[in-house]
């Protein structure tokens, strides 16, 4: 009889030998938790060991559950535990599928609009599953038709391509979105607005006239960035969005006012960025600009020679040479070098940051990191800092260190924030409290704390947690986080890197390091290692850290085993780094963020100005959804988007305000399909 119990999560001991490699599932396992509940126990022996379940164990924990169910295994011998560990692993795989009663179970799934990767299998797998026998366009999918003289579309129309839906509309028009999608609320937008581009604006008053959209002029909708209009009605939660390298900030900001956390930038060969709520592995992050200066090993010496070392531009450097690297663990400098396993390096148009400190220099983009720690001659100073807790956010300032440790951590904790970021340092309470009024009264951020104290001698005169919430549901929090984000960015500061989070663990002290990015070093109190004689080395206070806009290229490379090298005279870390994704996320684990996709002659050749490659709309798709599921496109141009769709078995909702553009996209997918567009009604 099967002996069933419901344990404290922390009485179970994971087996230390498990051969299953299972960290990359546990996401997958926390989204069957939620969807089906933990239906299948664990299994473990009296004393807290477990036999089977490590997967559900982790998700469990990630999930904060406090119990769980346990099956226990008292009666099995030691060999006999071994042997069923391996067993209940293995078994799993004995079995074949029927595909063809595998397909019709996906197929009734996505028929009832289901999420099939909550079934184990991975989208490549249905896809692959529910694939019909190819059938050749008959056209290139890239190939673009003459733009008409006279456009057939007007403002009003939708079109049917099979089955795709195509509306001569405005995508920042909630009526215009309403009526495209039809109640269909697609899970992922995939685009590549106009920005930039400069359109003749005629035909847009001419379409315009009567309808209750602005007129538009010479660079309306075309050199704007910022379209959170359009992101505003998008219903889904995962966007694509191609733009422009000098759009960066602004599309950054536009997304995070409407909710949206960035993930990761895409660089298309032709080194155009995307920015999307799913996660790649960096290929390589941009780095240090030309002209930094780093220690190269040129003769490591033996016995008791000295290494011989020259300082050489980073741009000379390649893989598997040599460069002094920087020990955090043994706190020592190696002079015989560590090799470089890689290098890369590509263009950068953003903000430099320049780091000062004992007379040296060195630059370095906003997400490069350093190793520092606090100044012990610092403890008295005082942080104003932003935070974020969900979609509130607050000002306040706090101690550089109290009793209890760094200030800014323990604040973060009361607060039970997510995230925060230091705006600026000062000598006193005084000077910190008239900074952060400052920043209160100019960005409209309240300064609330959002947790009630509860060793108050006179609870009465203190705020409740209903008042304090009632303070924010009288706030526009789509225009606070807009606000945070503007101050963020008059800071120099990156909403995507926050100094601190709440599921950080590094203590970080007058002693203890921790990593830090050039855009969150604050001269003063940081302090960084220089090399001095041997393996020794200082640490010295970093006197500057000055911002300004930078266009040129920037090389990264990998350092082995230590990831740090000395740059400029600085030791800096690596810059090379990989970044797992979390939600959303359904392709392989492979990808990387330096996609090399043809591009067949596009902006030079092709009707629409900003047009790409089919190849960068279809990747999206295929890494987050399924076959048969909807995929929105506020700005479909020439229809690359919807070819991406027809392509990969997608149903595309696309949206084109210029009437030509619309004409062409239709007659684009009748000449791949051989099929014809319908208009669904007389256009208004």
């Amino acid at each position: 009889m099967l002996q069933t119990e419901t344990w404290p999560i922390d009485r179970l001991i994971p087996y230390v030998r498990n051969p299953r490699k299972n960290d990359e599932q546990v996401d997958r396992m926390v989204s069957a938790i939620k969807e089906f509940g933990f239906r299948i126990p664990v299994v473990a022996k009296s004393d807290g060991t477990v036999v089977d379940g490590h997967l559900r164990l982790k998700a469990a924990q990630r999930l904060g559950m406090t119990e769980v169910p346990v099956a226990l295994a008292d009666e099995l011998t030691e060999a006999q535990v071994k042997a069923f560990r391996l067993l209940a692993n293995r078994s799993a795989n004995w079995a074949a599928w029927d595909n063809d009663l595998l397909a019709l179970e996906m197929e009734e799934l996505q028929a009832m609009a289901y999420d099939t990767s909550l079934t184990g299998f991975d989208i490549a797998e249905v896809d692959a599953l529910l694939a019909k026998p190819a059938k050749d366009g008959l056209t290139d999918p890239d190939e673009v038709p003459e733009t008409p003289t006279e456009p057939a579309s007007a403002i009003g129309d939708v079109w049917i391509l099979g089955k795709h839906r195509l509306m001569c509309g405005d995508s920042t028009n909630a009526e215009h979105v309403a009526r495209l999608l039809a109640g269909v609320q697609p899970h992922l937008m995939v685009t590549d607005p106009p920005y930039g581009v400069a359109y003749d604006p005629a035909w847009r008053n001419e379409a315009l006239a009567g309808q209750k959209t602005r007129r538009t002029g010479t660079v309306l909708n075309d050199d704007r960035a910022d379209w959170r209009e359009a992101w505003a009605l998008f219903p889904g939660d995962v966007a694509y969005i191609w733009h422009g390298a000098l759009h960066a900030a602004t599309v950054a900001e536009s997304l995070a006012a409407c909710g949206f956390s960035i993930r990761s930038q895409i660089i298309w060969s032709k080194e155009r960025l995307v920015l999307s709520r799913g996660h790649y592995h960096w290929m390589h992050e941009p780095c240090q600009p030309a002209g930094t200066m780093v220690q190269k090993v040129i003769d490591p010496g033996a016995g008791s020679q000295s290494a011989r070392i020259a300082e050489v531009p980073i741009e000379t450097l390649r893989a598997g040479d040599f460069v002094v690297s920087y020990n955090p663990y043994e706190s020592v400098i190696r002079r015989r070098g560590r090799q470089i396993t890689r290098f890369g390096e590509r263009q950068f148009d953003g903000l430099m940051h320049t780091i000062s400190a004992a007379g040296r220099v060195t630059r370095a983009t906003p997400e490069h990191r350093f190793t520092v720690r606090l100044n012990p001659s610092a403890a008295d100073k005082q942080l104003v800092y932003l935070m974020r807790r969900g979609n509130w956010w607050r000002v306040g300032r706090v101690s550089l260190f109290s009793s209890r440790g760094f200030g800014l951590a323990t604040r973060l904790a009361d607060n039970k924030g997510e995230d925060a970021w230091i705006i600026s340092v000062h000598d006193n309470a005084i000077e910190a409290q008239c900074a952060e009024q400052v920043l209160s009264c100019r960005y409209g951020i309240p300064t609330t704390h959002w947790e009630v104290d509860n060793w108050t001698k006179v609870p009465a005169r203190q705020r409740s947690p209903g008042m304090i919430a009632g303070i924010y549901s009288c706030l526009n929090l789509g225009a606070l986080s807009a606000r945070a984000t503007l101050l963020l960015r008059d800071h120099r500061l990156e909403r995507e890197y926050p100094f601190i989070t709440c599921g950080d663990q590094l203590m970080f002290s007058r002693r203890t390091t921790r990593l830090v990015r050039a855009c969150n070093i604050h001269p003063g109190i940081m302090q960084i290692p220089m090399p001095s004689t041997g393996e020794d080395f200082d640490w010295i206070t970093i006197t500057g850290n000055d911002a300004a806009p930078f266009s040129g290229k920037v090389y990264s490379m990998d350092v082995d085993k230590d990831l740090h090298y000395v740059a400029d005279g600085l030791v800096t870390h690596n810059c090379w780094y990989a970044v797992k994704g979390q939600a959303h996320w359904s392709g392989d684990r492979k990808q990387v963020t330096v996609w090399n996709i043809a591009s067949k002659g596009q902006d030079a050749e092709t009707i629409h100005g900003t047009q790409k490659p089919v190849e960068c709309m279809k990747r999206p798709m295929e890494n987050n959804s399924s076959p048969g599921q909807a995929v929105y496109e506020p700005f479909s141009g020439s229809g690359t988007t919807i070819m991406a769709a027809e392509l990969t078995g997608r149903c595309c909702y696309a949206m084109e305000l210029n009437p030509a553009y619309v004409d062409v996209a239709v007659t684009r997918w009748e000449n791949f399909t051989g099929q014809k567009a319908m208009r669904e009604l007389p256009h208004v």
